[in-house]
């Protein structure tokens, strides 16, 4: 059973749940390169659940998980927060139909699977600048992130960038980027995969690593503009 500190018995049983499904879907449809019980528990739920430790807002949070593949930290957020709404955007449909399995096993209702591209979304009433929380774990560059992700969030709110190791050069040459997107990097945040297990109670892994989290504080509304289409985006990234 996974457990992990501060997460109470029950939401420690939906993630054991999630794990078993998640194994069992992976079989038919791909889903995750990762597996067994060990690393699901520290490699997807430890990781997402690491992210945390940068988002301090009081009270229910408007949180948008932005390309959350099977749904992470997207719906393992939602598990461990359940007064906060969470909106998983996921352009594939197998993983975004996957995530809504997940949400209506686990009796998950604050969350919602949205199957769509997010420079298109990002453009939406509802949407853009409406979040006081945008995550994306292992994405893009932030270079191209940046523009996928800040027109979400609200003034005052964050971007939460989950990355791997070696990031100083990728967070200079995205400074520009983040600077046109009224963004402001606020902190980086530096963990291991020992830390995680350390975390969920599980032995040190055989491989450790470094990973990263960045936070980017939104100071004021985007240029209207941005987010392109994506192949402008990645063809000449700002």
């Amino acid at each position: 059973m996974f457990t992990y500190t501060g997460l109470t018995d029950q939401q420690c049983q939906a993630f054991t749940q999630f794990a078993e499904f998640l194994r069992a879907e992976n079989q038919k449809y791909n889903l995750t390169r990762i597996t067994e019980d060990a690393d699901i528990y520290t490699r997807h739920f430890a990781d997402s659940l690491e992210g945390l430790v940068l988002m301090d807002q009081d009270g229910p949070v408007k949180l948008l998980d932005l390309g959350s593949g099977p749904g992470f930290p997207g719906l393992a957020l939602a598990i461990a927060r359940p007064q906060w709404q969470i909106t998983s955007v996921e352009a594939t449909g197998k993983k975004a139909a996957f995530q809504q399995q997940v949400a209506e096993l686990l009796g998950l209702t604050n969350v919602r699977v949205l199957p769509v591209r997010a420079e298109t979304l990002a453009h939406a009433p509802g949407h853009r600048e409406q979040y006081d929380v945008v995550t994306a774990r292992a994405v893009s560059h932030c270079q191209i992130l940046a523009e996928l992700t800040l027109p979400f969030v609200k003034p005052g709110g964050q971007l939460i960038a989950y990355k791997g190791p070696d990031i100083d050069t990728e967070l200079t040459q995205s400074k520009p980027a983040i600077k046109t997107l009224k963004g402001k990097i606020r902190a980086v945040h530096a963990y291991t995969r020992a830390e995680l297990a350390q975390k969920a109670s599980l032995p040190t892994p055989a491989e450790d690593g470094q990973m990263n989290l960045i936070a980017v504080n939104k100071n004021g509304p985007c240029p209207k503009v941005y987010p392109r289409a994506y192949g402008q985006i990645k063809k000449k990234p700002l």
